[in-house]
């Protein structure tokens, strides 16, 4: 999806949600785990899920999107049907997920720089664009994106944490290249500890909006390793137009740091 937001559900004929069991958040399999259950999914442009699904009734089944909130064309909207027929079978879901996490997706419980800010903004202004001159410029930062500027430098083998801050009304969709991220407080297990061990990996995230009339902005707190790869990539809003119209900074991984797996210290 260029720009949208798609909250799925999976609905029985009866119009009950079917439980979609979690075995995936964008190709990063919960290995060890326990499949989560949950009700409905949140995808945010360029985000993946994998999940199974057992259906409990004979008949058609719709896959339905349910508006979301600050994100563009947003609507109810039934995208697919799934006919259950034939026999009952007895198949059972999985009791855990197989396989092991590797050693650059193990639990990031301390960083060796907290709290790198990065701002979600929007200047009123004009830009220069394909077909003339554009009415709005999306920021980072505070500026729009220059191809010959470096805006982060990190070091290789560091951990970091970073708080993504979103002051406009609309929702942003965090991505960055080459590097998975841990989202604080983003639990597998609802039931298990707001701990790392415990915290959702992701390649796209949603940052979510200043709320109408708050002061607050919208906020995300994510970790990432970045143990491999050596040289230049960018982050930026995987939502095309906020990116095409500068939202996006160019990200590079220095020769420095620790080795790859190493424990580094809060700093």
């Amino acid at each position: 999806s260029v720009g949208v937001f798609l909250d799925l559900r999976l609905l029985d004929p009866s119009g009950r949600p079917v439980p979609l069991h979690l075995v995936a958040v964008d190709g990063i399999a919960l290995a060890g785990r326990r499949p989560p259950v949950h009700e409905g999914w949140l995808l945010p442009p360029g985000g993946r899920a994998d999940v199974l699904v057992r259906l409990e009734e004979p008949g058609v089944h719709r896959l339905r999107r349910e508006p979301v909130e600050g994100s563009p064309a947003s609507f109810r909207e039934e995208l697919a049907t799934v006919e259950a027929a034939g026999p009952r079978r007895a198949d059972l879901l999985p009791e855990r997920i197989p396989g092991r996490l590797p050693h650059y997706l193990q639990p990031i419980d301390t960083a060796s720089r907290r709290l790198g800010e990065m701002v979600f903004g929007l200047v009123r202004g004009e830009a220069p664009g394909p077909c003339g001159q554009i009415p709005s410029v999306f920021t980072l930062d505070g500026a729009p994106y220059r191809r010959d500027r470096i805006d982060v430098e990190i070091d290789y083998g560091a951990q970091e944490e970073w708080l993504l801050t979103n002051v406009t009304s609309k929702l942003h969709a965090f991505h960055i290249h080459v590097n998975p991220f841990q989202v604080l407080g983003e639990r597998i297990d609802p039931d298990g500890p707001d701990d790392p061990s415990n915290w959702l990996w992701r390649d796209v995230a949603a940052v979510p909006p200043t709320p109408p009339g708050s002061d607050e902005p919208g906020r995300l707190t994510i970790r990432s390793r970045f143990v491999s790869y050596s040289g230049e990539f960018v982050r930026h809003c995987h939502v095309l137009v906020h990116e095409d119209l500068g939202m996006m900074q160019n990200v590079r991984v220095g020769p420095g740091g620790a080795p790859p797996g190493a424990r580094l210290t809060a700093g």
